[in-house]
């Protein structure tokens, strides 16, 4: 029966039936019935719970909405507090007071938790039941969040230090380092997050690994961590180069001159090792192995490759050789003569000969040639060589007396190391007379 048509009239009518003395009769009874609202039969569930981790963002629950109310429902929260029982003003709101749905302000501390949350779901009622509330006892849990700490991978050279705990980012709390694997031959070492590399092979330059375990400690919000790091070791590097002072490449290398091929290195760190040297055919050339003193051995158009070597050493790796070519060249003929000499023969009807001075220091068979015979400025033809690999000069039988220039010629035919050569002398023939 609707409260809006409250409140009714009813008129009864009692009715008695009579008897043998009566006659029947009746009498109306007017009743005023009025019907109010009734209680609104909203229902909620009273305690709910909520659990959730630490963001820096918003966050919303759903929670279990009221059922069975009599008119719209709002919600509103009624109180908030944190578990040392403060009340909290800023961190949560009901978003839209229709929706049964709760907002966590971003950034709500894990130390405070848990919430409690008191929300009030009323029923606006309607013509037929009143307005009424529950209260629904909301407790909020915020657990650390996932550790968020990053890492990158390094590299370094031997000997050298990083800071490891570089490598780390997004951390939320104070990054200790312990190394977990040691790859380097001589073992590498770590004070707090600084890492020295240790030394390596002597016998390869293959890069080695060291794995260094980062922790993060994390925070009152976060969740710690551990985290490997692998650090790749390398040996520190050299480039070889000739020296400006070497012999160009293809250069040709005379026989008895002294060469030196230097070559240097660039690049830092570490200890280098010791460059040598080698020749790849030594018949035609040697290379003192330390020094780079190149002999030649052989001139005649011989080549040979030189190459420099450094030595890898445990702490710089053995950069590429390199190589020059260079090619034997004879060298000048060393003959030597005396220049000028003397004859002071007298004229005679026989041939006479003279023994002069030989050449000296030639290389190969030296010969010898009458280049020119002159008396003043004209020719004679007095003067022979006999036997050219013989220094002795023979006039012919009356040879008129006066004086004569003969040119002799000095010929080195050279061999293997020296050109041919040759060296003039001039020798003054005095014929005297008889008289």
């Amino acid at each position: 029966a609707e409260v809006a048509k409250s409140s009714y009239t009813v008129v009864i009518r009692a009715t008695a039936a009579g008897d043998d003395n009566y006659n029947s009769g009746y009498k109306d009874i007017t009743m005023t019935v009025t019907v109010g609202k009734a209680t609104n039969p909203i229902a909620v569930t009273a305690s709910q719970s909520w659990s959730t981790t630490y963001s820096t963002s918003l966050q919303d629950k759903a929670f279990t909405a009221a059922t069975g109310a009599q008119g719209a429902v709002t919600y509103a929260i009624q109180s908030q507090k944190d578990k040392n029982n403060n009340t909290l003003t800023d961190y949560f709101t009901i978003p839209t007071n229709t929706t049964a749905s709760l907002r966590m302000k971003a950034s709500a501390e894990v130390a405070k938790s848990s919430y409690t949350v008191v929300i009030r779901a009323t029923a606006a009622g309607n013509d037929n039941y009143n307005s009424g509330y529950k209260d629904i006892t909301l407790t909020v849990t915020v657990g650390k969040a996932a550790c968020t700490m990053t890492v990158s991978n390094a590299s370094m050279k031997t000997q050298a230090t990083l800071d490891v705990s570089t490598k780390a980012s997004s951390n939320k709390g104070t990054v200790t380092c312990a190394i977990k694997t040691n790859g380097t031959t001589t073992a590498s070492t770590i004070s707090g997050c600084t890492l020295t590399a240790g030394a390596m092979s002597a016998d390869n330059d293959t890069d080695q690994s060291v794995v260094v375990t980062l922790t993060d400690a994390g925070n009152g919000n976060y969740n710690g961590c551990s985290k490997d790091v692998t650090v790749t070791v390398q040996k520190n590097t050299r480039t070889l180069s000739w020296a400006s002072s070497t012999p160009a490449n293809n250069a040709v290398l005379t026989y008895g001159t002294s060469y030196t091929a230097t070559a240097t290195a660039s690049g830092s760190g570490g200890t280098a090792g010791a460059i040598t040297y080698t020749s790849g055919t030594t018949s035609a050339m040697t290379i003192n192995s330390s020094t780079g003193v190149i002999t030649v051995a052989n001139g005649n158009s011989k080549s040979s490759v030189i190459t420099a070597t450094m030595a890898r050493t445990t702490t710089v790796a053995a950069p590429a050789s390199i190589t020059r070519t260079f090619t034997t060249g004879k060298a000048t003929n060393p003959i030597s003569v005396t220049a000028t000499q003397s004859w002071n023969p007298t004229f005679s009807t026989s041939a006479q000969s003279k023994t002069f001075t030989a050449a000296t220091s030639g290389q190969g068979t030296v010969t010898y040639a009458i280049n020119s015979q002159k008396q003043g400025s004209t020719n004679v033809t007095y003067f022979s060589i006999p036997t050219n690999t013989t220094n002795s000069i023979s006039m012919a039988a009356s040879t008129p007396a006066g004086t004569y220039t003969v040119v002799i010629r000095a010929t080195a035919a050279g061999n293997d190391n020296y050109n041919s050569g040759y060296k003039d002398i001039t020798m003054t023939v005095t014929v005297s007379d008889t008289t």
